[in-house]
């Protein structure tokens, strides 16, 4: 467990799950009276950067998640401006939608 300043502990036991079609949903199990949450992203594991501040609650859906990519992510505790360590990072890839098709023309190859 890694902890900041005026020992602000980071965000431990974050799950993630396919929400709807491109989001995941994000969770953890911390939570402090008057502690916000920052989410940091990417689609390279360490290169995360700020995705989302200032989250008031102990969850978070990624709604701009862009199907067949994999996404890093972590979370930071911040509490009268300190900031904890990062989080243990997770990732998780949106499963690829296939939408309806129409206008085909199906033919024979010999």
């Amino acid at each position: 467990m890694r902890f900041g300043p005026r020992g602000l502990r980071a965000p431990c036991t974050i799950a993630i799950s396919y929400g709807s079609t491109h989001q995941l949903a994000l969770s953890w199990n911390d939570r402090a009276p008057g502690v916000t949450f920052n989410i940091c992203r990417d689609t390279v594991q360490g290169g995360e950067i700020l995705y989302v501040t200032g989250q008031p609650a102990v969850n978070c859906v990624d709604t701009n998640a862009v199907g067949g990519t994999r996404y890093w992510y972590y979370a930071t505790a911040v509490l009268e401006g300190d900031e904890s360590p990062g989080s243990d990072e997770v990732s998780a890839a949106v499963p690829i939608t296939l939408g309806r098709l129409s206008g085909l023309t199906v033919t024979s190859v010999k």
